[in-house]
């Protein structure tokens, strides 16, 4: 069920704001099978040939954490 109202909350900002396209950081496996939802509703929206969804995975590192990752997802964007 969160899963299904994390899906729609995600896909009703990207229709309300108009989005063409999103970048999603995820951790590991687990946390991209809960994306699951998401993918789908994505998938069946009105314009789902020009969406652009980017994934990024986090990878720590000792010296940065999870900065570098995220700084390379934030430049992209």
């Amino acid at each position: 069920l969160l899963s299904y109202q994390l899906g729609k909350a995600f896909t009703d900002l990207i229709a309300k704001f108009g989005w063409d396209s999103i970048t999603i950081l995820y951790e590991d496996q687990n946390s991209l099978l809960r994306l699951k939802e998401i993918f789908t509703r994505t998938s069946e929206m009105v314009y789902p040939k020009s969406f652009k969804m980017i994934l990024k995975q986090l990878v720590k590192t000792e010296d940065f954490g999870y900065r570098a990752v995220s700084t390379q997802a934030f430049l992209k964007s």
